[in-house]
């Protein structure tokens, strides 16, 4: 017999600008702010990340020595992290938000895989 497992779900809704990507990330009851760099094709470590769903795996920053969940299969991208920032310039290609806010994600995720769908 086949298991088959259901992964949760989360959606990030964007509003693009020159100077930075905001969004509102809504998972369960909750909803939550988010930030990222602008949109700028996608070019590592200065823009956000294309629109799409991804993978996100409970995983490892070897740079801060910290988990966080890694979008996996982002498109000539690597170690794109959701995790605490305090503004734009803390984000490098990753998607961020504010301490209590990751705190809440991370709990109601339970640290397991989910799915996280990116539009705008």
């Amino acid at each position: 017999m086949l298991l088959t497992v259901t992964l949760k779900t989360a959606k990030l809704i964007r509003r693009y600008s020159p100077d930075k990507t905001s969004g509102v990330l809504v998972f369960g009851n909750f909803d939550i702010k988010t930030i990222e760099k602008p949109n700028l094709d996608n070019r590592p470590m200065v823009s956000c990340i294309p629109e799409g769903t991804y993978l996100c795996k409970w995983s490892h920053m070897a740079s801060h020595n910290v988990d966080h969940y890694e979008l996996q299969n982002v498109k000539d991208r690597t170690a794109i992290f959701i995790h605490i920032v305090g503004s734009v310039d803390d984000v490098l290609g990753c998607i961020g938000s504010d301490r209590v806010s990751i705190g809440c994600l991370e709990t109601y995720m339970a640290k397991e895989d989910f799915m996280l769908t990116i539009i705008s």
